[in-house]
């Protein structure tokens, strides 16, 4: 709800870059909640991901003006990537105390969309469906693979590798949609953008190599 109204204020390309900065959010909680040591290597490739990312988007930040409506957009965005790595932490939690993680995704999205409901209601929104193949068809893609089996997939993720490293993958999630972009929407690479990659893939292997022993 966060960065969709934070949408309507900035652009994007900044939206991507205030997410991607969960993984040095979440290498921070993780060592303030639980304890958890920072590793430079995963602390380095996080940096070496935000300035890939930002760099990816540089020519549609180009334009942009800090007003008013933007720093209302970027404060938005922030508390979004801040209630997600919090959301990372009470994943972790759970896991650690044996709790089923289908179980506990299910719960947590119930109450999200219970609180939602409210919100909209509070509002005055109407619930409306438009009933074409196009709608429904986004509608079953988001709610089932883009919600209930991407984040179960994630959250095994980062019960097994921890917080920090599986962090990273919220610096990807803007290179994935580059890519399709680049097949579907003809996106053409600048060398902005070329070098932003390779940071990013640069940060990648900070992250996931295997620590030395």
């Amino acid at each position: 709800m966060l960065f969709y109204y934070a949408g309507a204020h900035v652009a994007s390309g900044l939206l991507s870059i205030v997410f991607s900065l969960a993984s040095i959010g979440n290498v921070a909680l993780g060592s303030l909640i639980f304890g958890t040591r920072v590793e430079r290597r995963v602390l380095a490739g996080g940096v070496f991901g935000v300035v890939g990312v930002a760099l990816m988007f540089y020519p549609e930040l180009g334009g942009m003006r800090l007003d008013i409506a933007a720093l209302i957009g970027l404060a938005l965005s922030l508390a979004g990537t801040v209630c997600f790595c919090i959301g990372n932490m009470l994943s972790l939690a759970a896991q650690r105390r044996g709790l089923p993680i289908f179980a506990t995704i299910g719960w947590s999205m119930a109450y999200g969309a219970g609180l939602m409901v409210l919100f909209s209601l509070a509002r005055g929104d109407r619930f409306t469906l438009e009933w074409s193949a196009t709608y429904l068809g986004g509608l079953l893609y988001l709610s089932v693979i883009g919600s209930v089996i991407a984040f179960s997939v994630y959250f095994t993720l980062l019960g097994r590798i921890g917080a920090a490293r599986a962090g990273y993958t919220t610096v990807m999630y803007p290179v994935i949609a580059l890519i399709v972009s680049t097949f579907a929407e003809n996106y053409r690479w600048s060398l902005l953008a070329v070098l932003g990659l390779a940071a990013v893939l640069a940060g990648n292997l900070l992250v996931l190599r295997a620590p030395r022993k």
